[in-house]
């Protein structure tokens, strides 16, 4: 049945929706293979990633968790939601001998944003063979051969079938990381794929000679920033969730482009824009000025995501103390809700309650965001997320793709390769 599903997605769901100074930052455990700065570059095409020295683990600096513990919690978690029960618990189904794919449950679709999600857990878990098989799916599934969106990948945004440029920067970053932990002599071939695909989020306007059937570049040198969608409609506003700052000084790093501090740069900009001043709160779209978008002036599911992003960002290095101030804020505002009680959206300003039930996927995200907090109860956050049992149900998709997530990147096992 699993298989038929698998086949049904293939053809007619296609398209889908460093430790540096902080506020209070946590310590770390070291990694055992540092490397302290850029390094020849690797076959003529990419250089290597400077790591950080350390990570942070708060579950064993704020919790007293064992490594044992983080282990085995990280390895359970993993096995359910990849490789559980098929019909409450796993998100990832295998189709043929080499491919497999990440389902949202709750949708019955397939969307890039969750292959390249579970691309990235596959790495850091080094779990290869997963890592491949989502890949060559994406690849031959998902990316378009030939038009005018030739070399984006299929996924499903608000209003319909798109080019969604959250998984394209996660499918980039998987790819990149692979290249970096098992190099690229295999039978794939990470760094070429992820240097392709970098290259096209910038450069698909010129590769097509302009702008046809309304398809745009990711980035622009305008603003800097991913757009909402690489489309002439959607291309004047972004989504917080798709600033990945983090990312775009890996991929400086890596090519050696200025584009992308460029980019690095705007993002935290961005960011520092469009959070509410007093709680935090991030809208579901705004322009590229942080200003929010009409009708997207709430604190949305998707946005959730853009904690994580401003997580990394902290995480692999950036010197950024606002990151401090806005997990303070943030924290602040949701404690103020109530532990235990809190909804899982509002106003901007949190003064109304617009979806009051309890989100697990928020309860994860606002426990990376008490990385770069000073509160003190932001151990409280931290241990929020240990508590939280594997999801199961219709629901297991984000929910439990962001609490794998969650653990990979509060127990600094979310690394750079």
């Amino acid at each position: 049945m699993r298989g038929l599903v698998g086949a049904l997605v293939v053809v007619s769901a296609l398209g889908l929706g460093g430790c540096g100074a902080t506020v209070d930052p946590l310590g770390g455990d070291p990694q055992s293979a540092g490397n302290p700065g850029p390094s020849p570059p690797a076959k003529g095409t990419l250089y290597s990633l400077s790591r950080p020295a350390s990570y942070p683990n708060a579950f064993a600096e704020l919790l007293g968790k064992t490594e044992q513990e983080i282990d085995q919690k990280l390895d359970a978690t993993f096995e359910r939601l990849f490789h559980g029960n098929p019909t409450t618990e796993a998100v990832y189904f295998t189709v043929g001998d080499d491919q497999a794919y990440i389902q949202d449950i709750l949708h019955g679709d397939v969307r890039s944003e969750g292959v390249a999600l579970g691309m990235l857990i596959a790495l850091e878990m080094d779990r290869r063979e997963e890592l491949d098989r989502l890949w060559t799916f994406a690849s031959s599934s998902l990316r378009y051969a030939t038009g005018a969106s030739r070399g984006y990948f299929r996924s499903t945004c608000a209003d319909g079938p798109c080019s969604d440029p959250y998984g394209h920067q996660e499918l980039a970053l998987a790819l990149l990381f692979a290249h970096g932990r098992w190099g690229s002599d295999g039978g794939i071939d990470y760094g070429a794929e992820a240097l392709q695909l970098l290259d096209v989020l910038w450069n698909k306007e010129r590769d097509n000679g302009g702008v046809v059937d309304g398809v745009t570049n990711v980035f622009g040198v305008e603003s800097w920033l991913p757009v909402d969608e690489p489309t002439t409609s959607r291309a004047r506003v972004t989504r917080p969730e798709n600033v990945k700052p983090g990312y775009y000084a890996l991929f400086a790093q890596a090519t050696g482009d200025e584009k992308w501090a460029k980019a690095a740069a705007a993002g935290r900009e961005f960011l520092k824009a469009a959070a509410h001043p007093k709680s935090g709160l991030l809208p579901s779209r705004a322009g590229f000025d942080g200003v929010p978008e009409p009708g997207s002036d709430t604190f949305t599911p998707e946005v959730y995501r853009a904690q994580l992003n401003m997580a990394l960002d902290h995480v692999f290095g950036a010197e950024e103390p606002w990151y401090g101030t806005e997990s303070n804020r943030l924290l602040g505002f949701f404690a103020g809700q109530g532990m235990t009680t809190y909804g899982a959206s509002y106003s901007l300003d949190g003064a109304r309650c617009l979806d009051c039930t309890r989100s697990l996927a928020l309860v994860c995200m606002n426990g990376v965001s008490a990385l770069s907090a000073s509160t003190a109860d932001k151990s409280s956050f931290v241990d929020a997320v240990w508590q939280l049992e594997s999801v199961t149900g219709d629901n297991r998709y984000y929910d439990g793709i962001l609490h794998l997530l969650s653990l990979l990147t509060l127990s600094g096992r979310l690394r750079v390769y």
